[in-house]
């Protein structure tokens, strides 16, 4: 096809996007220039974010930042639909992300949503008003709140209204005991913002009980609601730092995407050294269980050996990054004591030989000359050995992968067999779906003790990561809409 047939909107720089060693500004201010122009290139902005923010890699990584950066840019130039669009977009993002620890990438999101300016605010006072039940179960709630501050750029005085409204209702919630104060720390700033005199008082008295309740806690609140109250006081002394979608977008974009180039160069690295350091301990295990230092394993100790060593070999490497074989008291501590107990499924007599293949694993690596004082570890292995097998018996230093396989045992399933395995955890996770659909009946009729409700949240945060499958459901679904609002666009 020859360019002279294409879309203008393909005719964008949007393979430069995929570049990792450095922003692409030229081809982010041409895609965010256009954006201003056309509502259909906002559209690709916001489906080519959700394909980078649903699929992990590098590249997707920095894509997520220049995106962003294309809405920073293109955000306060934006006209008729589109800032509204695009303010939802970001909300809706905000709620995707907000309970995880990326953290660039949402302070990056608060650049770009702050930058559409007012549109945002109506979005936002939604958000807000569904989540204020419990703002710490949201990660979300400060981004969204300190938003808000954007009504300092419209006269729309209804909006102005809205938004000094929830504010003092987030500041009464807190004085009545129902909200925390440092969940409303935002609505002192935005209410000094735009000079709302009316509510110094109110700050004034909720600074004296957030100093008094404070204790021996570090007091954030008590000074966010003083300068408040000196600001509406004393305007002339307003020192209030400007809001964060003021700074400079291309210094944000490019300390974060440096961190993202960072993080996985660390984490090439770590997967080369894990790479070598298995083809090594291979090496070392196969030569180890031919030697005659092995010879004397019993026939339960050699039918287990290799996993053992392996687990010796490998994760002491990992812990101390010596040479392979190379283990000192502390890291062989840390293999029998965690790793071993937290890997390694099996009862109680596949645990009674543990120590027996280290000890005889211990004095191959002294014949080897690999490990330092061997003789003294063997001894004390065997100092440690009922504390070995008791943790690992013990469910609570079991890992994951573990419980799965000693479940599926105890369930009739062969933990060999790859069918057999998907079986019992596509039951488990029907298990797991019953036990959530009931929680939500019971949960809402009131019939969870406190404890119960403890344990519903931390059900609720496991069925919600976004690492699992459902992932891939979310991005259909944000796609859909995205679908949706094309057809609307277009019937308008």
């Amino acid at each position: 096809m020859s360019h002279t047939s294409r879309a203008p909107i393909d005719l964008l720089p949007w393979k430069e996007l995929d570049q990792t060693d450095s922003p692409p500004w030229s081809a982010v201010e041409s895609i965010a220039n256009a954006a201003v122009k056309d509502p259909k290139v906002c559209r690709r902005i916001m489906r080519l974010f959700n394909d980078a923010f649903f699929e992990d890699s590098h590249v997707n990584e920095c894509k997520r930042h220049y995106l962003l950066a294309v809405i920073s840019i293109a955000g306060p130039k934006l006209e008729g639909e589109s800032p509204s669009r695009m303010a939802k977009f970001c909300i809706d993002l905000f709620a995707d992300i907000g309970q995880s620890d990326e953290d660039a990438l949402l302070e990056a999101l608060l650049h770009a949503a702050g930058s559409i300016g007012p549109a945002i605010i109506r979005p936002v006072l939604d958000r807000l008003g569904r989540i204020q039940h419990d703002p710490s179960e949201f990660g979300e709630w400060f981004y969204l709140f300190s938003l808000l501050e954007t009504v300092y750029e419209t006269d729309d005085l209804s909006l102005r209204t809205e938004v000094i409204g929830f504010c003092r209702e987030q500041l009464e919630r807190a004085s009545a005991g129902d909200a925390h104060f440092e969940d409303v720390t935002d609505a002192a700033r935005i209410l000094a913002r735009v000079r709302e005199y009316e509510s110094r008082d109110l700050l004034a008295r909720l600074a004296e009980i957030a100093d008094a309740a404070s204790g021996k806690r570090l007091n954030v609140a008590g000074p966010a609601f003083r300068d408040a109250v000196r600001i509406l006081d004393d305007p002339s002394g307003d020192d209030l730092a400007d809001p964060f979608w003021t700074r400079p977008i291309r210094e944000l974009t490019e300390n974060s995407v440096e961190w993202v180039n960072d993080y996985f160069r660390h984490e090439r690295e770590a997967r080369h050294r894990a790479e070598r350091v298995n083809r090594e301990a291979d090496q070392l295990i196969e030569d180890f269980l031919q030697s005659n230092h092995a010879a004397v394993l019993e026939d339960k100790q050699r039918e287990v050996a290799d996993v053992v060593t392996a687990i010796a070999l490998v994760n002491g490497a990992m812990r101390s990054e010596k040479a392979v074989g190379y283990l000192t008291e502390d890291v062989l501590y840390q293999v029998v004591m965690k790793d071993i107990p937290y890997i390694m499924p099996g009862d109680r007599p596949l645990y009674e030989t543990i120590v027996p293949i280290l000890q005889t694993l211990l004095a191959y690596l002294d014949h080897s000359k690999l490990t330092p004082e061997a003789d003294r570890l063997s001894r004390r292995l065997k100092k440690w050995e009922k504390r070995i097998i008791d943790h690992c018996l013990d469910p609570r230093r079991w890992g994951e992968d573990k419980m799965d396989v000693i479940g599926a045992i105890q369930a009739g399933f062969d933990p060999h067999d790859e069918d057999q395995m998907n079986e019992y955890l596509r039951l488990q996770l029907n298990e797991l779906m019953g036990q959530q659909a009931r929680r939500i009946s019971e949960r809402s009729s009131g019939m969870l003790s406190e404890a119960e409700t403890e344990e519903w949240k931390a059900l609720e945060k496991l069925m919600g990561d976004p690492s699992i499958p459902e992932k891939h459901e979310e991005r259909r679904l944000a796609d859909t809409r995205i679908d949706q609002e094309d057809g609307q666009h277009g019937a308008k």
